[in-house]
């Protein structure tokens, strides 16, 4: 029931952009400024406002450890979402959009909501430590990807390795040293910066809410290589990453953590930057929709699953 409950509060949200696209308060010029806002100020200010915010009774040999297991689990993710895309056979010129979307899931704006509202503090420790590499890793390989294909193919490799040193991947890297260091930010600084991090999840969610109006969803339930992605996204590939990752002798609550990490659907911010490179848009609207609505089962039926084997 929490969980349930919890998705009904982000599919409100959702409910909001969708009425303020067909009402035209948002319109499709206005998607990317509104894009760019959440990925460029409102996201980087909330991932240093959780650096600077959260105090944690931890030591930093252990947050050294859970920050190295963390790239060990994208490293896995990386891999899997490769094996997928051969196994679905996707079209070389849709493969990074693919990659992206099996790579990075809705961690910052479904997965760290549900483990703070269902599971214990040290959940929630390791929930906001996986937030670092995950935000490190798509402000840099996710920018990385999305360069290759976007619409404009005229750019140098000057200006691909600028786009990589962005917002995102300076407050990721900043909110680390202020995890591993005893630098306090002072109040005047992250009162700001958390009001603005406050905007990234209701804009987020208002953006991709607004993109349901381009999504024909019987295209896409016709679609069988996406139904088949969505399937491999939520169910396959969390089941067997979990029976993989518990061969490492890793704790319950590290175990609770993966099982969100893998299981959320297509993460929001690959709206975000789909939006902003303007490649893969409707793509990953659809995808985005698609496992957004199904995982409100996935979810807590992995859960009940996976408790009888591990947990």
């Amino acid at each position: 029931m929490i969980l349930m409950r919890q998705m009904i509060i982000l599919f409100l949200l959702m409910l909001v952009g969708y009425v303020c696209r067909r009402i035209k308060i948002l319109t499709e010029d206005s998607f990317r400024p509104l894009s760019v806002i959440v990925t460029q100020i409102a996201n980087p200010a909330l991932i240093l406002s959780s650096g600077a915010e959260n105090a944690l009774d931890v030591s930093s040999l252990e947050l050294v450890k859970t920050v190295g297991f963390t790239f060990l689990i994208y490293g896995l993710l990386l891999v899997a979402g490769k094996v997928i895309l051969r196994f679905i056979r996707v079209e070389n010129s849709k493969r990074n959009i693919y990659e992206l979307m099996l790579m990075f899931s809705n961690i910052g704006f479904m997965g760290i909501p549900l483990v703070k509202m269902v599971f214990g503090p040290k959940e929630f420790f390791y929930i906001t430590v996986f937030q670092i590499p995950y935000d490190i890793l798509i402000y840099t390989y996710g920018v990385y990807l999305l360069c290759n294909v976007c619409e404009d193919n005229s750019l140098s490799v000057k200006q691909r390795i600028k786009n990589l040193v962005n917002p995102g991947s300076v407050a990721a890297i900043g909110a680390m040293i202020i995890y591993l260091s005893s630098f306090k930010l002072p109040e005047i600084v992250t009162e700001p910066l958390g009001m603005l991090g406050n905007l990234a999840a209701p804009l987020s969610m208002m953006v991709i809410g607004a993109s349901f109006c381009n999504v024909d969803f019987k295209s896409i339930i016709s679609d069988y290589k996406l139904v088949l992605f969505s399937l491999l996204k939520l169910i396959v590939m969390p089941m067997i990453l979990m029976i993989l990752i518990a061969q490492f002798g890793v704790s319950k609550e590290m175990l609770h953590v993966c099982l969100i990490v893998f299981a959320t659907p297509v993460g929001s911010m690959v709206v975000m930057f789909a939006q902003q490179f303007g490649t893969g848009r409707e793509i990953a609207g659809k995808c985005v929709a698609f496992t957004t609505l199904l995982s409100v089962a996935t979810i807590p039926l992995l859960q009940v699953v996976l408790a009888g084997i591990m947990f």
